[in-house]
């Protein structure tokens, strides 16, 4: 019995030995590889990590690059729409301005408050077409020139500038003694010199009443006049003064052509 127990053992011996060990092999497997898995399993979730986050940043950076953006631009069409606006305020407001000042110019007299206005005047008869002693009226051809200072137009740069007769204030020069309509043939405007002298030139054609006493015909003798007032301002207003003689010899305030259409006959002793 002992011996067979003692043989039993030897052949058994070895076998458990190996059971044993090939038990710890496997079970010391499993055990690593669920170590190995474990890190493994962190190492991807941080590079998830990682890649999400920087997913994230660069999502936020383009969403705020492209907020920024549209922001600015939304910011520069506000500015922009302001400044257009503010211009076109400004631009308003000087225009007014300047429409204000010109009617200033335009509806008062130049220093008013010193008294009339005075406008110096020459009056050139360029010719004396015909006279109708029955209708009491003849047809001339006549050169008028008005000067008179507003200082209000003055302008410092040298130069002499040309204005619409109705832009700045002028006396309103009406022929008193034409007959139906008297044609005008230059442009109404003025020049106005730096110092704010303004000229008037005008050239009227037609027919001109003249009250005839033809008791003493054929040796009567008559003196033609051209009549011009203002139509607008009175005596205390606008005071019409002969201009002086442009050359030596000339009349102060008008004269006549040397030659015109009709003979005109040396008067009698």
């Amino acid at each position: 019995m002992k011996g067979i127990s003692k043989s039993r053992m030897r052949h058994a011996g070895p076998n458990a030995v190996l059971h044993f060990y090939l038990l710890a092999v496997l079970l010391l497997l499993p055990a690593s590889g669920i170590c190995a898995d474990a890190n493994t399993q962190e190492i991807v979730e941080q590079a998830s990590e990682r890649a999400a986050e920087k997913a994230v940043e660069k999502a936020t950076g383009k969403a705020v690059d492209e907020a920024a953006k549209k922001a600015a631009e939304k910011a520069t069409e506000k500015i922009t729409a302001k400044v257009v606006e503010k211009a076109a305020e400004l631009a308003m407001e000087k225009s007014e301005q300047e429409t204000a000042a010109k009617q200033e110019i335009k509806a008062r007299r130049p220093e008013e408050w010193k008294g009339p206005t005075k406008a110096y005047f020459r009056v050139f008869v360029l010719d004396i077409d015909a006279i109708d002693d029955a209708n009491q009226n003849f047809t001339a051809n006549v050169y008028i020139k008005l000067r008179w200072k507003d200082e209000r137009l003055a302008h410092p740069d040298g130069s002499v500038r040309e204005i619409h007769l109705e832009e700045v204030w002028n006396p309103q020069l009406a022929v008193a003694n034409r007959v139906g309509l008297v044609s005008r043939s230059l442009p109404e405007v003025v020049q106005v010199d730096p110092d704010g002298t303004v000229t008037y030139r005008q050239r009227y054609s037609g027919l001109f009443s003249q009250p005839l006493q033809l008791a003493n015909f054929p040796m009567d003798e008559h003196a033609f006049t051209i009549q011009f007032a203002s139509a607008a301002y009175s005596t205390d207003e606008l005071e019409f003064i002969p201009d002086a003689p442009e050359y030596e010899g000339m009349p102060p305030g008008g004269s006549i052509a040397d030659k015109i259409s009709l003979r005109v006959l040396p008067p009698t002793s």
